[in-house]
């Protein structure tokens, strides 16, 4: 996900009172690398994709969920929902990812559908590292240049921040603050973009896609196999999937790069590559442990 060209920056407010308890006695056990079959990510800077990054991420078979869980999931992230772990009630999109996620909403609330603008705010990888030889107090995550297929790893020791922490503590952490439209959801996957109105682009409404992103399952013997797709950068005119490849494209790709990374101080300077994939290993440690909570969640609920 990304933010706005004209960012709207993480408040205090913005940040939960309180979090879900760990899944595990010893802290949050989260699928990592290896809940995914496969993963690719193509960056712009290096000539491997039109726009800034796509990134493609595919599950290992999530053994008991659905795509009945799927849609309900969607349908309900904004609302509250009762944590196993401890009996107690906390916004769905917290026990979703119980570390990096803030605040999730849904508008309209009532019927979440196409059209449905999703707010979408968290803190992905909480705490992480881009040297481990220049370590910071306080933070989980560590990132590896040296490794091309596993350049991020989390510790179950982590925790998220809250309300009551100083700004100072993750103000100058990557953050993603983004409202995005859903345009396609039924039985079989959802797809939303983000979008950004700008006289630069021209065209009749001066407005662009800038992000796309796509989830698709099937459901197997194995499991529900998901995947996960994302693609930042300019769009054509009209189009919410294919990069525009004008003369604006370029330079229009460079500042969508660096408002996305907008100086975050966990992830190496300039490396669009690293924040690509801190996506895929923030999209496994979610999709990834479904198995571990939606199914009890589902055959629980409230209907609707």
């Amino acid at each position: 996900m990304i933010r706005q060209l004209n960012p709207r920056e993480v408040k205090q407010l913005d940040l939960p009172p309180t979090r879900p308890p760990p899944n595990t006695p010893s802290g949050w056990d989260f699928c990592g690398w290896d809940c995914l079959q496969q993963v690719k990510v193509l960056v712009g800077e290096k000539g491997e994709t039109k726009g800034v990054y796509e990134m493609e991420a595919v599950f290992k078979p999530l053994q008991g969920v659905t795509s009945i869980m799927m849609v309900w999931l969607f349908e309900n992230l904004h609302r509250d929902a009762v944590y196993a772990v401890d009996g107690k009630t906390y916004p769905m999109y917290l026990i979703f990812h119980g570390v990096d996620h803030l605040f999730h909403t849904a508008e309209p609330a009532d019927k979440v559908d196409v059209g449905t603008v999703f707010s979408w705010n968290e803190i992905p990888l909480t705490g992480c590292l881009h040297n481990r030889l220049n370590e910071i107090p306080l933070t989980g995550c560590l990132h590896n240049r040296l490794s091309a297929s596993q350049p991020w790893s989390c510790p179950r020791s982590r925790t998220g921040y809250l309300r009551s922490d100083p700004v100072q503590a993750w103000g100058t952490k990557f953050h993603t603050k983004v409202n995005m439209t859903i345009t396609r959801f039924d039985s079989s996957g959802i797809e939303f973009i983000a979008q950004e109105k700008n006289p630069f682009f021209g065209g009749s409404s001066n407005t662009r896609t800038i992000v796309n992103t796509r989830h698709t399952w099937t459901e197997t013997s194995s499991g529900l196999v998901l995947k996960t797709q994302q693609a930042v950068g300019l769009m054509e005119e009209g189009s919410d999937s294919s990069f525009d490849t004008s003369l604006i494209a370029p330079v229009t790709n460079l500042i969508i790069k660096e408002q996305y990374l907008d100086k975050a101080v966990n992830v190496p300077k300039g490396n669009i590559t690293a924040a690509a994939w801190m996506a895929a290993l923030h999209y496994s440690q979610e999709y990834g442990n479904l198995p571990k909570w939606l199914p009890q969640m589902y055959s629980g609920r409230t209907r609707r």
